[in-house]
């Protein structure tokens, strides 16, 4: 999905997850019913982690995340960070654009 790998290194690399997190599988991308214009990504707690679903036009990719220390909280607002924008309303596609270019 374009723009997810990106996001995710700029995940992985942040000083509050590089020492916490283990593993990060994007899965497979899939057609969804409905059409989010921007790029949006929803996370919640599974066993061994989480689980992020994103979402963009009618693709949509899941991706599991395994960590040592952070709670959802944490991993919401790491992976807010390394897009620019609330991942979870979305952004403008001015928003969207800075936060690639800022990285």
């Amino acid at each position: 999905m374009d723009g997810l790998i990106p996001l995710l290194d700029r995940f992985i690399t942040d000083p509050d997850a590089v020492n916490s997190v283990s593993s990060v599988i994007p899965g497979r991308i899939y057609v969804v019913k409905g059409r989010s214009e921007l790029f949006k990504m929803t996370v919640r707690d599974t066993t061994n982690g989480f689980k992020a679903l994103a979402r963009k036009g009618t693709l949509g990719q899941e991706v599991f995340i395994s960590t040592t220390k952070m709670n959802l909280d944490d991993v919401k607002a790491a992976l807010n960070r390394a897009a620019g924008f609330d991942l979870e309303k979305g952004g403008s596609r001015r928003e969207q654009k800075a936060g690639r270019k800022r990285r």
